[in-house]
This record gives C-alpha cells, sequence and structure tokens, in this order.
C-alpha cells in the first residue's frame, strides 16, 4: 500500500516542480514498500535512484530560483542541502552496517517532502508566478 499520494492541494503551480514532486512521491512509496516487506535485496539501488531524482530536482529548482533572483535562494537551498546530506549518510549507514532500517526513513521522507512543497515549494511557486516566469 502507498505510503502518499498525489493530490490537487500539493500543486505548487509549476508544471515541472508539480511532476517531479509526484515522480519523488513514487520513489518514497516505492522505499517504503521495500523497508515494510523486508526487501533488502533492492534496497540500496532504490536509495541510489531516490538520491538521483532528488538531486536533480533539486538542481532544477535552484536554477529556476537563480535566475528569477528568488530572495529566499539561499534558505531554500540550505533545506535542500540538509536532506540530500541525510539521505546520503543514511544510505552509508545502511550500506556499510548491513541491518534493515525499518519505515523510519520513508516516514521522514513523506513528512520532509510534504512540508517542504507545503510552505517552501507553494511559496516559490507562487513567487515564480508573480514574477511571470516562463518555465
Amino acid at each position: 500500500m502507498p505510503l502518499m499520494h498525489w493530490s490537487p492541494n500539493l500543486s505548487v503551480g509549476i508544471e515541472f516542480m508539480d511532476t517531479e514532486h509526484e515522480q519523488l512521491m513514487g520513489a518514497i512509496n516505492e522505499l517504503h514498500e521495500q523497508l515494510s516487506s523486508g526487501q533488502q535485496e533492492r534496497l540500496a539501488a532504490t536509495l541510489n535512484e531516490l538520491l538521483r531524482q532528488t538531486r536533480e530536482h533539486f538542481e532544477h529548482e535552484e536554477s529556476i530560483m537563480r535566475k528569477h533572483d528568488y530572495r529566499h535562494f539561499e534558505q531554500h537551498k540550505r533545506l535542500h542541502d540538509a536532506l540530500l546530506e541525510e539521505l546520503e549518510e543514511f544510505r552509508d549507514r545502511t550500506g556499510k552496517q548491513g541491518k534493515h532500517p525499518g519505515t523510519e526513513l520513508s516516514d521522514f521522507l513523506k513528512d520532509w517532502l510534504l512540508e517542504h512543497i507545503l510552505e517552501s515549494d507553494k511559496h516559490l511557486g507562487g513567487f515564480l508566478e508573480g514574477a511571470g516566469a516562463r518555465l
């Protein structure tokens, strides 16, 4: 059973961001499924794919923020950097220790993503729409 579902209230009004947010939800749901069922054999690959998608999404957001001189860029980027660091540390700990982490990671990621979308990214989406950003 998926941990979370995309819904229209999560839309930030910027198509590429909404699409990538939905894709990240899918990756977190896949991770959650593996964690809750104990499927360790694909866990490292799933974590690496989630990291790749997350980095790519953050690069897209940060590029558009720079392009449009978003005044909260540094604050927003710090949130991105902190999450990437947390994910990388978790992946490294899991790989070295070889122990099954349970669902605390997927629960953390769900909470982080939903809060980030509803607060930081909605603000960014409103700014970009107000600035007449062509995306």
